[in-house]
């Protein structure tokens, strides 16, 4: 198994474009990976010292390990698309972790930048601290936002949770920012803290829990109230989210037990989406 630990050695404050990196590693040749320096092709040992070498193709190989040491946010698009293996971050990363990964894992020790796991289709990023906006939505100019795999954040996110959602889970332990489930198409979004206004907006259809939610966090005259309920399906929600994190479960079978109240919408959109808030 190939064990492999890249420290930052770049100059202060030069945005890195790390785009390059899952490429190389998937063709066994990590001392030729290129990656962009203020646009500008530069080798990644120009960067980085590399501790470890690669013993196959990871195409191959499937479960090596990577870690990134002294990470930052002048780092953009770590993990980008991530296929097999294990990715871990020991600091922050910038915009676009996790970008199109279809596969592996992704741990961020501390703060992640806009568009984390936008347009991701697989795998698991994992995110220790908070994550700024458009977390699982989508790329700039995508037609829609994550497409499957779990993104699991500690801390708070920001705007627009879920921008276009298509497939997937999304789990934030903290608070929300406004306009989250944006245009959601699919897929389940759970916050457990409070949330800022203006969520669901043009939701077709998908889930969205809010552990701490209320009915003015929704948009305005969007979503039309339909009882409160205590559902087979928010038990296996449930059960799911507990191999996540524990605390969520406990809080989610909590209210399981008594019911949640179910919104429907956005009925502006012809939307079918359910938003769970507590009874």
């Amino acid at each position: 198994m190939t064990t492999l630990t890249l420290t930052y050695r770049g100059e202060k404050g030069a945005h890195v474009d790390m785009t390059g990196l899952a490429e190389a590693l998937e063709r066994g040749d990590i001392n030729h990976a290129m990656l962009k320096v203020r646009g500008l092709p530069v080798p990644l040992g120009d960067i980085f010292s590399v501790k470890g070498k690669v013993a196959a193709p990871w195409t191959q190989e499937r479960n090596g390990a990577l870690t990134i040491e002294a990470g930052n946010a002048r780092l953009s698009r770590v993990g980008y698309g991530w296929r097999h293996g294990a990715l871990h971050i020991d600091g922050n990363s910038g915009d676009d972790v996790g970008r199109g990964m279809t596969g592996g894992k992704v741990v961020i020790e501390g703060h992640a930048g806009h568009h984390a796991g936008c347009g991701m289709k697989g795998g698991a990023l994992t995110i220790k601290k908070s994550v700024g906006d458009y977390a699982g939505g989508n790329a700039t100019g995508g037609l829609f936002g994550m497409e499957g795999g779990v993104i699991h954040v500690y801390g708070n996110g920001g705007r627009h949770i879920g921008h276009k959602m298509r497939r997937g889970v999304i789990l934030i332990e903290g608070q929300g920012g406004a306009y989250g489930a944006s245009h959601m198409v699919a897929g389940t979004i759970i916050i457990m803290g409070a949330c800022a206004t203006g969520w669901g907006r043009g939701m077709r259809r998908g889930s969205l829990v809010m552990l701490q939610g209320k009915e003015k966090t929704l948009t305005t005259g969007a979503f039309a109230y339909n009882g409160v309920h205590a559902l087979p399906f928010l038990n296996v929600m449930t059960r799911h989210v507990a191999t996540l994190s524990k605390k969520c479960a406990s809080l989610m079978e909590k209210h399981a037990v008594k019911g949640m109240a179910r919104h429907m919408g956005d009925v502006t959109h012809m939307g079918k989406g359910e938003v769970w808030l507590p009874a």
